[in-house]
């Protein structure tokens, strides 16, 4: 799924780049003549239109896909489903305020992101307003919205433009990320509004302090890549707390060569089923249930840090602890993983020759079992 980059001033005054139709190109992975893949289609138009991002998340069935884009400056939505048999759509829904037209969009482009749950969906051109939409994953339509209008715009003419949204994983705060000040907002409160995050870290040398593309790690991490080229990464450490709690940390991560804007925006890949959801569109047999969970260890043996790799039937709805125990039973080590959080990194320089037990918890019900043998000289 792809869109079309269209430059210039040739849309409206002020926006210097938007997107056009919603495509589609079909790539087998393997095979070809070269045997390294082969284009079966390409630039197929789905809808012809102009729009902000694409947008995409999982149906409740978990298998199907909703792609999603708005029109640009207005209330209109569009929802594509991608099933097994190809795509269905595009629906139409009319919801919102849309934005106004006659204000140039300084910030270039208006960001569409989803929680990790698929249930919200913000918006956001940074001369108007933020507009959060309430997503129904079974039918595809936005059951409602709130909207923050912004009394100043929020990226300062000279310094840049807007770099991206994320979400907290459990969908509590959105961060609001500029090149100019940063925003928390708290989706759960009765009144939006914005709160101004100070930033910590220092300047570096090569380092670019604009605030690009957000995405949250598997560690429960934001992680934010510079509006132009640096080697250095930004982080919202702690997103699930409170600013200034929540720690923008400028130029966290060192990198071994030069980024720009090279973050992937991923969604959820990991969502999956809808409990108790009464809709399906799959026309198949109900998969038997796999594993209630699954660790994984690398390296193993370990003689220093490893990390340890999570699989759950439900990342975000459980309270999920990893707890290691020795040959004798003792525990040595505990974590609690963040809701959506399925990475750690465990350092097992302290601990003796041995080998050591790892079970996984979810909802205080161990769910998997591994073990690492720690080996040193």
């Amino acid at each position: 799924m792809h869109s079309e980059i269209v430059y210039g001033n040739n849309f409206k005054e002020g926006y210097g780049v938007f997107f056009g139709d919603i495509r589609y190109s079909k790539i087998r992975s393997d095979g070809g003549q070269d045997g390294l893949g082969e284009v079966l289609e390409k630039n197929v138009v789905l809808v012809k239109d102009t729009f902000e991002n694409l947008e995409v998340v999982q149906h409740a069935n978990g298998r199907d896909w909703w792609i999603i884009s708005a029109q640009l400056y207005t209330n209109k939505l569009f929802t594509l489903l991608l099933t097994a048999e190809g795509f269905q759509g595009p629906f139409v829904q009319h919801i919102g305020n849309g934005y106004k037209a006659d204000i140039p969009a300084f910030g270039a482009f208006g960001f569409l992101v989803m929680n990790q749950q698929g249930t919200q969906m913000a918006r956001i051109n940074t001369d108007t307003a933020l507009t959060v939409y309430d997503f129904d994953r079974c039918t595809g339509m936005f059951t409602g919205f709130r909207e923050l209008a912004f009394e100043d715009q929020l990226v300062i003419p000279g310094n840049g433009s807007i770099g991206d949204m994320e979400f907290s994983p459990s969908g509590r705060y959105l961060y609001i990320l500029n090149n100019a000040p940063c925003y928390q907002v708290d989706l759960w409160a009765d009144t939006l509004k914005l709160v101004e995050i100070e930033l910590m870290g220092e300047v570096k040398p090569k380092c670019n302090v604009g605030r690009g593309i957000a995405q949250l790690g598997p560690d429960g991490r934001i992680y934010i890549s510079p509006t132009s080229s640096g080697l250095c990464l930004h982080t919202v450490n702690y997103p699930e707390l409170p600013a200034p709690d929540c720690q923008l940390v400028i130029n966290a991560i060192d990198l071994p060569v030069y980024n720009h804007g090279s973050l992937v925006h991923y969604p959820n890949y990991r969502l999956g089923t809808l409990e108790g959801s009464p809709c399906d569109t799959l026309s198949t047999s109900i998969a038997e249930p796999g594993p209630q969970g699954e660790i994984k260890i690398y390296p193993n043996p370990a003689s220093g840090p490893v990390q340890i790799e999570i699989t759950l039937a439900d990342y975000g709805g459980r309270d999920t602890e990893l707890v290691v125990f020795d040959a004798l039973g003792r525990e040595v080590h505990r974590h609690r993983y963040p809701p959506y959080a399925y990475l750690y990194s465990w350092d097992t320089a302290n601990l003796p020759n041995g080998t050591y037990i790892l079970q996984l918890f979810s909802d205080q019900r161990p769910v998997a079992t591994s073990r690492v043998v720690v080996m040193r000289e």
